[in-house]
């Protein structure tokens, strides 16, 4: 073999190194070609998901922020007053209607403790509350009173709710109140109403039986004696017939006041008294109102003494004023024994004078004080020298007194007296 031939053969086994070579390296080029391929492709992949997700994200952020406005909006514009308070019950935000409601600014409220809008009796109400809320407790419609800037109250209904963050962990507490003002002004209508409805029943009671019973009796003894006096006179001694007679005037009277005191309680049903006051003398009133009373006084020699300052004048209607003087005077001479005292005194004050009317009968006890005015309570007691009643004659006192613009009360004990106490105004 010759030279040229070992030459060529050395240089084709080196080209075919590096063409072997070559191919190599052209292999390991496809195949990181085709792994950049991949990995672009997987990166185009994941770049569209996150370009969709991030649109969704978008999408969903302002679906979220839309939600947060309308939100927002209700909560600002909401027609009950509404707050958010921190977990210890100051302030961080308020709507518009709490605003106006309570009468504080924003300024003045937020930051502020929510027993700002409380009155001092409630504060410990309003901690309790708030721990009830913080349990996780839905505090719904707790009735009380809420307090706004002028020092007004008014009534209102609570409701309390725990607002919690991502982690479902509290982070606030929001209030509702709703002004209950008008509903409260109903429940007071009813109330008046039914109260005056179970007044006039009562008082159709009480009528009822002054006409079926009190009123019959003194007839009844009226009639009686008299055909007894009118079929016996003959047969009669002088006593026995001043007895009938006496029966007949004491029936008479009675039955006259009584009369009298019906009239004029029912001219009050109807609102026909009319109160006309005027400058007075009190103890001439006084003297005027116990005159048509000493008769009975005297027959049970009981002294029936004026004390009234001589120098006292008041604005009074002077019909209703003599109704209710004699109608007291009378009712103590029922309940003092024979021998006994009635005193009428008077005590001057800046704005009123007191009248005050005492005697030493039998007393009254706690239970009967505590009823002795009202139309619905049938409380009359027979007197000393058994007088009947009816208690029609106090009731219509404390009516009068009222519509001169006094007040009545009554000091009593068991067989200490009574003291019955007018306060009129000058």
């Amino acid at each position: 073999m010759g030279f040229l031939t070992l030459f060529f053969i050395a240089v084709l086994l080196r080209a075919g190194k590096v063409m072997h070579a070559a191919s190599v390296r052209s292999f390991e080029f496809g195949i990181r070609n085709e792994a950049l391929n991949i990995e672009l492709n997987e990166g185009i992949s994941i770049r569209e998901q996150l370009n969709l997700r991030l649109q969704q994200e978008i999408v969903e952020r302002k679906l979220v922020e839309n939600k947060i406005k309308k939100l927002s909006k209700v909560f600002l514009e909401g027609t009950n007053p509404t707050f958010i308070e921190d977990l210890n019950g100051h302030i961080l935000e308020m709507n518009n209607e709490a605003v106006n409601f309570y009468g504080f600014s924003r300024e003045e409220l937020i930051g502020k403790s929510i027993k700002l809008l409380v009155p001092d009796e409630r504060h410990e109400k309003i901690d309790e509350l708030i721990k009830l809320c913080l349990e996780g407790n839905l505090v719904r419609d707790v009735e009380g009173l809420q307090r706004k800037k002028d020092g007004s109250k008014i009534p209102v209904l609570m409701t309390l709710s725990l607002l919690t963050d991502e982690e479902n962990n509290p982070s606030a507490i929001a209030s509702i109140a709703s002004d209950i003002t008008e509903q409260k002004n109903i429940e007071k209508e009813l109330t008046k109403s039914n109260a005056a409805a179970e007044s006039a029943n009562a008082t159709k009671d009480k009528f009822f039986k002054i006409i079926s019973h009190d009123l019959r009796g003194p007839f009844n003894t009226i009639i009686g004696f008299s055909n007894l006096l009118n079929e016996e006179y003959d047969s009669f001694d002088d006593l026995r017939r001043k007895d009938c007679i006496q029966h007949i005037n004491m029936s008479s009277h009675y039955a006259y006041n009584l009369l009298e005191n019906l009239l004029t309680w029912a001219r009050t049903q109807t609102d026909e008294i009319t109160i006309n006051k005027e400058e007075l003398n009190l103890k001439k009133l006084v003297e005027t109102g116990i005159s048509t009373a000493l008769l009975n006084a005297d027959s049970k020699n009981i002294s029936v003494i004026n004390n009234v300052q001589p120098d006292l004048i008041l604005s009074i209607d002077k019909n209703t004023a003599l109704t209710f003087i004699r109608n007291l005077v009378n009712n103590a001479i029922k309940f003092t024994h024979k021998g006994g005292q009635i005193t009428i005194d008077s005590h001057e004050n800046e704005n009123s004078i007191s009248l005050h009317i005492t005697d030493t009968g039998v007393g009254i006890s706690p239970e009967v004080i505590d009823h002795l005015f009202q139309i619905g309570k049938d409380i009359s007691t027979k007197g000393t020298n058994n007088e009947k009643g009816t208690g029609l004659g106090l009731i219509l006192c404390k009516e009068f007194i009222e519509r001169n613009g006094g007040s009545i009360t009554v000091k009593s004990e068991l067989n200490k007296g009574s003291e019955f106490i007018i306060i009129l105004p000058r």
